[in-house]
């Protein structure tokens, strides 16, 4: 008899970062995001950088990537996994794609949990800290005629609405 397992996602989003930066730039800030983390026990692990093939783990969590490039793009792949009370696993996913001929980056991220055992309800979570580290170390990229960043967007501010306007945002 095969046991099912509860999977739940609980948070996903896409955003574009600085076309200057690659796949080496993601593995980077995910080795920060893994070694600054107060919730991870990886740190003397991860002093070397992360690569293509990379596979880092403790008894409790992993941390595994992979690389793909060619003349035309740049695809990077990473997944950290946490076992909580070794029952539930909360799983995030991250890829990186680069388009070497129109100049773009784009990062997509995404956190999942699932348990083992039968349970009646699984913890939402929040959104993943290197959410934050991407912005802050690859920079935001253009999402339309605005910048992705951290700070919000004030629509009032500087006549934000027309100019939103202007450049058909709106």
């Amino acid at each position: 008899m095969t046991r099912r397992r509860s999977l739940m996602l609980t948070f996903k989003t896409q955003l574009p970062v600085s076309s200057d930066k690659c796949s080496d730039d993601l593995l980077e800030c995910a080795r920060i995001w893994i070694t600054g983390s107060p919730h991870s026990n990886m740190k003397e692990k991860m002093s070397s950088s992360l690569t293509d093939g990379s596979l880092v783990a403790t008894g409790t969590e992993s941390i595994s990537c992979s690389v793909y490039k060619d003349t035309k793009q740049e695809i990077t792949g990473i997944r950290y996994e946490k076992k909580e009370d070794n029952e539930i696993r909360w799983t995030t996913d991250i890829v990186g794609f680069s388009d070497l001929i129109q100049e773009k980056f784009s990062i997509a991220i995404q956190l999942s949990v699932d348990s083992e055992l039968p349970v009646e309800h699984l913890d939402k979570g929040k959104p993943p800290y290197i959410l934050k580290n991407i912005i802050q170390y690859l920079g935001g990229g253009k999402d339309g005629c605005l910048t992705v960043s951290d700070a919000p967007y004030i629509l009032n501010d500087l006549g934000l609405i027309h100019k939103l306007r202007r450049f058909s945002c709106m």
